[in-house]
């Protein structure tokens, strides 16, 4: 069975605090993938700004993130962000998705989404499509974000290097629980 692992991490400003450990979280996060079986991985990057750092790639191709390739700044398109990542992975007709969201703040940028939009979104692709979401958040009460946007499965961590570390070993565990199913 084919999985797909879309990332979205947050790269606003906030996320400066955490020093290299979103980055090294990442990585590490991948490597325990690739020990479970081969995966697809679209990473997506956003502040104001979202970016695709790679779409739709093997996992035996993937090459580490630096810290020239994330560099934290600006304010958080969170909806934009989701509402892109799910758009893409839609287009591409991929099955068994793993939808995962990092962020330490709340939207305050998007131009595109609203949370509404992201809300009918998420739910027709758990529904119909049997996508698993994670919304994994710092800074808020990730919980009722989560809820609002029609998440299930949500996850609050501490904004520190200790507390992304942390969430980062957890999360890998998480999806790997997923994806030996």
């Amino acid at each position: 069975m084919s999985y797909s692992i879309v990332f979205v991490m947050d790269k606003s400003g906030s996320m400066v605090s955490m020093g290299n450990e979103p980055i090294d979280g990442l990585n590490n996060f991948y490597e325990e993938q690739k020990k479970v079986c081969e995966f697809n991985s679209t990473l997506i990057f956003f502040n104001e700004k979202v970016t695709f750092v790679h779409k739709n790639k093997s996992s035996k191709d993937l090459e580490n993130i630096t810290s020239e390739d994330y560099v934290p700044s600006g304010m958080t398109a969170l909806y934009d962000a989701i509402g892109t990542g799910i758009d893409y992975q839609r287009s591409i007709k991929t099955d068994n998705v793993i939808f995962v969201i990092l962020t330490d703040g709340l939207e305050n940028s998007s131009q595109e989404y609203t949370k509404k939009s992201i809300k009918e979104l998420t739910g027709k692709m758990e529904t119909e499509y049997k996508w698993k979401f994670m919304y994994l958040g710092a800074n808020q009460d990730s919980f009722a974000v989560g809820e609002g946007l029609g998440f299930r499965n949500t996850t609050n961590f501490d904004a520190t290097p200790l507390g992304c570390h942390s969430l980062m070993r957890g999360i890998s565990d998480t999806v790997s629980q997923c994806i030996s199913k």
